[in-house]
């Protein structure tokens, strides 16, 4: 089979000729990098999407046997005969009124029954008369018993159901199952993805720097020639595209690409004028192993340039000289690498992902290149490179997170956070949302953050059973489980397993659980929780698996399904 960009892998199978293949899984493992694949990694998951280059691959497993097809084996699992906690409380209401009714009736039976056979004692007869009145009893008690059941109950709370259902497509929540309206009522806790519903699942560039001071991310307040450079060695070394339709930005490929686009459509510059496609002759995909990519161009053999972007340590080590602010270019000393270090420390400390962009410009034969370079010359030649910039990315926390939060905590709802973000990510977004305390100061030890492996590990692991084609699902070792909870509240480096067994455990306990999820690999955990919730940019499949889908991927929505 042949895969290009943009192509979706409908089956699982073994890449066998790749040139520069990059695919997009995560769809079904929620990790947001793009994975390159080659004699390293040559296995091609079905249901991921092809980012960038060409290849061919031996399809390996198709339909139900594929990755794609268990995920959707488990979500076709009806689960019908699980009583919902209204339909749990509607039945103990019933048997204690029918309790109250029975005691009752007897009660008056025996009453009516006495005065009865006292008429009949005084009279020392039993005639036809008396047998009508014992039977008038009975029929009074029955009738008794008959009334105290509510039977317009169900119905009352079925329009009441439909009318709430209503009410909440009217306010972006769509509700598929009519008993998710009662039971998200009633939620006592709630496992939240980070990506997509705590921020806004997109890339954005908010720190930027040139020479050693840093610009402003909005306008160009650099010399207009910098602006051009930068504008340039960014459009010429990227592949993504952004584009507006009706009024709203379309974006396709990498997403860190997409955002330094998005920077230069905010500096006011369109990237299309300087990409110039027709001058390109030769472009290497990003490596992990040299954690760089790298484009040549040529307008005449005098003329030609050498961009390169990566990862701003690498970048650095290739690069000699620098561009500044006012346009002069400066030979990049130990003090500068030094000072550039520092402040790409406290951009990590926030969580930043960094990028660096460089450029070398001169003649083919300057570069020590040719016409028809290969990637290992373009890798040699990559050296003594001038600095454009490095950029600081983040994916923004939602600005209504944070009070959608503590309006939760309120109504009594435990939210945990599940990522595959690292520990320290994760931490800084829990105390930007108020889930950590703004004091907090992650420790291993501390059960508040955990890893996947560790709470894997802890817990004894997901038990997975098949029967019938019937697959359940048990935890290891609830007792530790029950020690975990208690303090956990963010999940870190979690695999699509892991959420499925912190749902387990927490339905376990008698708990109601919502879970929120947008990929494949969270249909499993989404069909098992009491609530799922789906994000409307999610995948059919965990759509499919879920109860409700928000409209606006607004957690402000999770809160406003809860009122209703």
């Amino acid at each position: 089979m042949y895969l290009n960009p943009g192509d979706i892998a409908p089956a699982d199978g073994i890449l066998v000729r790749s040139y520069g293949v990059t695919v997009d899984e995560s769809a079904l493992t929620g990790e947001s990098k793009t994975i390159e694949k080659g004699t390293d990694d040559p296995f091609i998951i079905s249901g991921s999407s092809v980012v960038e280059g060409t290849g061919e691959m031996i399809v390996c497993c198709v339909g139900k046997n594929s990755t794609l097809g268990k995920h959707h084996k488990l979500i076709l699992q009806q689960h019908s005969d699980e009583a919902t906690p209204l339909e749990d409380k509607l039945a103990q209401i019933g048997f204690h009124i029918g309790i109250v009714g029975a005691i009752a009736a007897i009660l008056i039976f025996v009453a009516l029954s006495a005065f009865i056979l006292s008429d009949i004692v005084e009279a020392g007869t039993w005639d036809s008369e008396s047998t009508e009145k014992m039977f008038t009893a009975f029929i009074f008690a029955i009738t008794i018993l008959v009334v105290v059941i509510p039977e317009g109950l169900p119905l009352a709370v079925t329009l009441s159901l439909a009318f709430s259902m209503r009410k909440m497509k009217e306010e972006n929540i769509f509700v598929k199952h009519l008993k998710a309206c009662e039971t998200m009522g009633g939620c006592q806790e709630l496992l939240i993805d980070k990506t997509g519903t705590l921020t806004k699942n997109e890339m954005k560039v908010v720190k930027v720097l040139i020479g050693l001071k840093k610009a402003n991310t909005k306008t160009p307040e650099v010399d207009p020639e910098v602006t051009k450079t930068l504008a340039i060695a960014v459009a010429r070394n990227t592949t993504a595209d952004v584009h507006s339709v009706d009024g709203n930005i379309e974006k396709a490929g990498n997403r860190t690409e997409c955002a330094l686009l998005m920077f230069l459509m905010d500096w006011g510059l369109n990237y299309h004028q300087y990409r110039n496609m027709r001058t390109q002759v030769m472009q290497v995909p990003f490596n992990s192993l040299v954690k760089m990519m790298s484009t040549f161009n040529v307008e005449t053999t005098e003329d030609s340039a050498l961009y390169i972007k990566g990862a701003p340590e690498r970048i650095m080590r290739r690069c000699s000289h620098m561009l500044n602010p006012d346009g002069s270019v400066t030979e990049i000393t130990s003090e500068d690498k030094e000072k550039v270090k520092a402040k790409l420390m406290l951009w990590s400390q926030k969580s930043l992902r960094t990028i660096a962009v460089a450029y070398k410009t001169g003649s083919v034969k300057e570069l020590g290149l040719n016409d028809n370079p290969n990637k290992d010359q373009m890798d040699n030649a990559a050296n003594g490179m001038v600095l454009v910039a490095i950029f600081g990315i983040e994916d923004p926390v939602r600005p209504e997170a944070k009070e959608a939060i503590e309006t939760l905590r309120k109504t009594g709802v435990t939210v945990r956070i599940i990522t595959g973000d690292n520990p320290d990510i994760a931490s800084r977004i829990g105390k930007h949302c108020s889930i950590l305390p703004s004091d907090y100061d992650y420790k291993p030890e501390n059960d508040t953050i955990i890893l996947g492996k560790d709470f894997d590990r802890r817990t004894g692991g997901l038990i997975v059973k098949e029967e019938n084609e019937e697959i359940s699902y048990a935890m290891g070792n609830e007792k530790e489980f029950k020690k975990i909870e208690e303090h956990l509240r963010i999940l870190a480096r979690c695999s699509p397993q892991d959420k499925l067994l912190l749902t387990i455990g927490m339905r376990g306990l008698g708990r109601i659980v919502a879970v929120t999820g947008d990929g494949t690999n969270d249909a499993a955990a989404l069909q098992r929780a009491d609530i799922g919730i789906a994000m409307m940019t999610a995948t059919p499949m965990a759509k499919e698996a879920s109860d409700i889908i928000l409209l606006d991927d607004n957690i402000q929505s999770i809160v406003t399904a809860i009122k209703w």
